[in-house]
């Protein structure tokens, strides 16, 4: 059987997505699409992966002046194919994620090795999803 996107990106990034906010159970399981195909003729229009077209109304992550340009409230399609790709290149990785600079890598790392470690008093808050404020310490 032919596994969906939402299925896909859960075997091959951390929590199945990139942003938090994205994350397919934010929406209404089987009602709202999981990801974004292409976007639409006008713009905030989405092609999901139920095959329907959407309007954006939740607007994405930030401003959208001229065009969603793949800031949309979804997930794409392009980060599951990229991610198993990747996957398939590098065997070694389980799961993995995409960052936007080097700091919040390195932030990660740290907080992943707090995780690891049942002596550091600061692991149980230390996961890398505590919320918009607290990603840096």
């Amino acid at each position: 059987m032919k596994k969906s996107w939402d299925e896909r990106a859960r075997d091959c990034l951390a929590q199945g997505c990139l942003t938090y906010s994205k994350r397919s159970d934010q929406f209404i399981k089987g009602i709202a699409p999981t990801h974004v195909i292409s976007e639409g003729d006008k713009p905030y229009e989405l092609k999901c992966n139920d095959g329907k077209t959407y309007i954006d109304f939740i607007g994405g992550l930030g401003s959208n002046i001229l065009s969603s340009n793949n800031n949309y409230s979804l997930p794409s399609v392009r980060e599951v194919e990229l991610a198993e790709m990747i996957k398939g290149r590098i065997p070694c990785i389980d799961k993995l994620r995409f960052l936007k600079t080097g700091s919040e890598a390195c932030q990660a790392a740290v907080r992943i090795a707090r995780t690891s470690n049942p002596c550091d008093p600061r692991a149980g808050s230390s996961g890398i999803g505590i919320g918009y404020h607290g990603w840096h310490n």
